[in-house]
């Protein structure tokens, strides 16, 4: 098993990667997008009573599906940028080492705020739906938090993921 902060910073190492190998300008270009991204899921959510009412009802799949929607969109289309240097000459050319060392930067800025996004809205979701998060209660009841395997008898115990996996904070069993 794997951690999910491993995931979310072998995503910002990618986006740092593309970053470096497309330059700052069209980062800048992504970074744009994803503030504005974040910036009409505020808006709607906050000031059009149309949205409030049906899409932004807090913990629906709706919501959820909805903000996903509009960061995964204006995504797509910050990264498909038209050919800047048309546009701007030699100015936006990637050409020195700075323009892709700072093109690391802005891209792994990119990945926080894309992937760091839509983790917070996926940890909103999961929280109002009545799903909770391990924590270190684990401890008190002789288990290792992170392999779920019995300290005593150093061997896996199913009643522990099933208890922690089949069952929300409630009580009430997931299966349907």
């Amino acid at each position: 098993m794997v951690y999910l902060s491993f995931i979310f910073f072998c995503f910002v190492i990618l986006f740092a990667i593309i970053g470096a190998m497309r330059g700052w300008a069209k980062e800048m270009m992504v970074t744009a997008s994803a503030v504005l991204g974040l910036f009409i899921i505020t808006v709607l959510e906050t000031y059009v009573q149309g949205i409030n009412d049906t899409f932004a009802t807090p913990g629906s799949p709706e919501q959820f599906g909805m903000r996903v929607a509009i960061i995964v969109i204006l995504t797509f289309f910050g990264y498909q940028t038209p050919n800047l240097p048309r546009i701007g000459g030699q100015r936006f050319a990637r050409e020195r080492f700075q323009d892709s060392f700072l093109g690391i930067f802005l891209g792994a800025l990119n990945g926080y705020l894309i992937v760091g996004s839509i983790w917070y809205f996926l940890a909103r979701y999961l929280s109002a739906s009545g799903y909770v998060r391990c924590s270190c209660s684990i401890m008190k009841l002789n288990y290792h938090p992170y392999l779920l395997f019995s300290k005593s008898q150093a061997s896996f115990d199913w009643r522990m993921w099933i208890r922690l996996l089949w069952f929300r904070s409630d009580g009430e069993s997931l299966a349907r």
